[in-house]
């Protein structure tokens, strides 16, 4: 990605920042009041005139890459004396540093292309660098009827904390929104792992493998970052607090499932801890052979019989019951739990989607969806069974990986990988190994739809390779 910059707003960014208030995108969830336009022109202006949009407290800054302006992002410091929401109090600094934030990509050439969080997230370092190093926490609030904006925050290692009632009469008022927190220290090594981080960590917290050579891997994941450590085990990394807390569970959880799978998945060796370089902890695993099946060219003709290991593998995990776990929650972002928790972003979606896929198909197969549930025990669900977590080697899958969103539930949501991996003989293959009702079938296929339909709504160019891939598993529902 180019090197991302930011700079106050000043006059010259006038005419640019209306333009981007008049976008469709824009205009759906920013504030397009008079009052606000007034506040902008103020503060480029140099402030020199009260202003009654939040008495003048916001500073508008401009994000560019490669000195192009693409974004705009508003910081407001807050205190216990503003008139805000009890919520919001209860969250604010001891050391009275807290900022609120809000932030949009204006020019549409740079939605659906990976900026948004990665931009919040470098704003959040350059503003303790060069304006406030005192600033320790940063509050943003989304509307809850604006699902991506939400997951953006979450990417770029806000927390979502609660919901609630916007008081007032500004923009918002009288709706639900998320509240998402960030703390970010003054002077706090980055949260992002390197080679080096891993390097440092493993000679301060286990000496008895500083002689080992530490190498990166061929592709790496969002939540984790991950470096092979001499020839048999790896080094886990979170990339953010929310993943950090996933890994207690892993550590407990996966010598327990292990017992009673034949294929292998993580094996933890050590834990280790926070440091004053690196503010989570890590995990070190036994290293698993094989390749991610998303880095694999692969046929109809090798795939059967991959698609019925899959098979095996899911139906050992859900026959497992003597290993207790976690219902699903914000801990797996719900996987497990009734499809209709992702109904209303399912259907703002599918809506923006008119043009591009069958929404009255789709809408109809998501309603139906809905209307089922499980009626069984809750059983074992890796959460994210997907090509980039399951291992190959000569054509056989001989381990699965990243089981940070299991838990107990309904098994409806693994059963995806029936349309993001598998087709044609490979997929009836999966589907009569599987030996499942057809109303979890009908769910699988509504995990699958809201998935698709969310990975397509991020990409801009809908004619694109990545836009026909979502397509493709989309039409294949029908």
């Amino acid at each position: 990605m180019p090197k991302i910059t930011f700079k106050q707003a000043i006059p010259s960014n006038k005419t640019m920042i209306f333009s981007w208030l008049a976008e469709p995108h824009v205009q759906e969830f920013w504030d397009n009041s008079q009052a606000h336009k007034d506040d902008i022109v103020n503060f480029i202006n140099g402030r020199k005139e009260a202003s009654h949009y939040c008495n003048g407290k916001y500073i508008y800054w401009i994000a560019l890459s490669d000195k192009k302006p693409f974004a705009m992002i508003m910081t407001i410091q807050a205190s216990p004396e503003d008139d805000i929401e009890e919520l919001k109090l209860s969250h604010l600094s001891k050391t009275g540093n807290t900022y609120g934030i809000d932030f949009m990509i204006g020019n549409p050439n740079y939605l659906g292309k990976g900026y948004a969080a990665t931009t919040l997230a470098e704003f959040i370092d350059f503003f303790q660098q060069e304006f406030d190093p005192k600033a320790d926490t940063f509050l943003i609030d989304p509307t809850a009827d604006n699902p991506r904006a939400k997951h953006v925050y979450e990417k770029a290692g806000f927390e979502h904390v609660d919901d609630f009632m916007m008081e007032g009469s500004c923009s918002g008022s009288g709706k639900m929104h998320h509240l998402l927190l960030k703390k970010h220290y003054p002077n706090e090594s980055p949260k992002e792992p390197t080679l080096g981080l891993a390097r440092a960590l493993i000679n301060e917290q286990f000496p008895e493998y500083c002689h080992l050579k530490i190498t990166d891997i061929e592709k790496q994941g969002h939540d984790n970052r991950t470096y092979k450590l001499g020839h048999d085990m790896l080094i886990r990394m979170p990339t953010a607090e929310s993943y950090a807390l996933k890994l207690p569970k892993e550590q407990e959880i996966l010598p327990k499932l292990a017992k009673h799978l034949s294929t292998n998945i993580p094996k933890p060796i050590k834990k280790g801890l926070p440091s004053a370089d690196y503010p989570y902890p890590f995990s070190i695993y036994r290293w698993l052979e094989g390749k991610s099946a998303n880095l694999l060219e692969t046929s109809e003709k090798t795939l059967e019989p991959i698609a019925a290991q899959l098979a095996s593998f899911l139906k050992e995990l859900q026959a497992i019951r003597t290993v207790d776990g976690p219902p699903p929650g914000q801990h797996n972002w719900w996987r497990g739990d009734h499809l209709s928790v992702y109904d209303k972003g399912a259907r703002e979606q599918i809506a923006s989607l008119k043009n591009s896929i069958d929404s009255n198909a789709a809408l109809t197969l998501w309603e139906e969806a809905c209307a089922t549930k499980w009626k069984g025990k809750p059983l074992w669900i890796h959460g994210d069974f997907a090509s980039g977590n399951i291992l190959i080697e000569d054509n056989q899958l001989v381990g699965v990986i990243d089981f940070g969103g299991m838990a107990v539930g309904d098994p409806a949501c693994d059963l995806v990988i029936s349309w993001t991996y598998l087709s044609g003989k490979s997929r009836d293959t999966f589907i009569a190994s599987m030996k499942t009702d057809s109303d979890t079938w009908l769910r699988a296929k509504g995990w699958a739809l809201w998935k698709a339909s969310f990975e397509l709504c991020q990409i801009e160019n809908k004619e694109s390779k990545e836009s026909k891939t979502q397509k493709d598993i989309i039409n294949s529902l029908f």
